[in-house]
């Protein structure tokens, strides 16, 4: 029984530590294109794969605000914000 116990925990651990993981990173693109001032279509997708499965594993509605500021942007540059 122990066996299966110690299991769930790392179970648990190992979720704990993805949903981590997905908001750093999620975190960082977010900055990244906040400050260029424009979200291409190609990383669209990749950020709304890492929003849905942070979601998926559990995670809370922290970075919901961030993907809807997101989505607000440009699909490419105007030019502007260079840096």
């Amino acid at each position: 029984m122990k066996h299966a116990q110690e299991s769930a925990k790392d179970q648990k651990a190992f979720r704990r530590a993805m949903v981590a993981l997905l908001r750093d990173r999620f975190y960082e693109g977010y900055k990244r294109h906040m400050h260029a001032g424009y979200f291409p279509i190609r990383d669209r997708e990749v950020m709304r794969d890492m929003y849905e499965q942070y979601h998926a594993l559990g995670g809370n509605g922290v970075i919901r605000h961030l993907m809807e500021e997101l989505e607000e942007l440009p699909t490419y540059s105007d030019g502007k914000n260079k840096g």
